[in-house]
């Protein structure tokens, strides 16, 4: 492929970068947006998203300023989906850099730690903290026992409710 051997001749990562560079002069409103989807050389499906590190850092973007350092490093840096980029980049915080919100495939009873040790359980609310999304197997159960067992095992008892 003769664009991926020289990505900062030919890659850009926002569509209006992509019509600036190619078609400024002369044709940048129809490339914009003018002629039929898939019709011009810039559209919008093949704009690529990279970590946005010196902005707020907290998910990936497409707005085409990425460093040069990302587009030399194209295949390492730059992404066709947000979600591939968040997978790569932003794992910790997946659903964030998506702005997705996933579904609960663990159970939904999870830690509820809180000021006190004595006062802390497991529950199944609906209201947990939003970074127990990123690693459902850890955080959730489904049942109250697996729950206790696995975050409150000195205090079992106490947790699931018995005497």
């Amino acid at each position: 492929d003769y664009m991926a051997v020289n990505p900062t001749q030919w890659l850009l990562s926002t569509k209006a970068a992509c019509c600036k560079k190619y078609f400024g002069g002369y044709n940048y409103q129809d490339c914009m947006g003018r002629y039929p989807p898939g019709q011009d050389g810039c559209n919008s499906s093949s704009m690529l998203f990279y970590p946005d590190w010196h902005g707020v850092n907290k998910g990936c973007a497409d707005d085409g300023e990425e460093p040069y350092y990302m587009l030399s490093n194209h295949r390492f840096f730059m992404f066709n989906t947000r979600e591939d980029c968040c997978k790569m980049f932003y794992s910790w915080n997946y659903y964030t850099c998506t702005g997705t919100t996933p579904s609960l495939t663990n159970g939904g009873y999870y830690p509820k730690w809180t000021g006190s040790i004595a006062s802390s359980t497991c529950v199944n609310d609906g209201n947990q903290p939003s970074f127990m999304l990123d690693d459902q197997s850890w955080y959730f159960s489904t049942t109250l026992r697996q729950c206790c067992k696995k975050h409150f095992h000195w205090k079992f008892n106490e947790c699931i409710g018995a005497s």
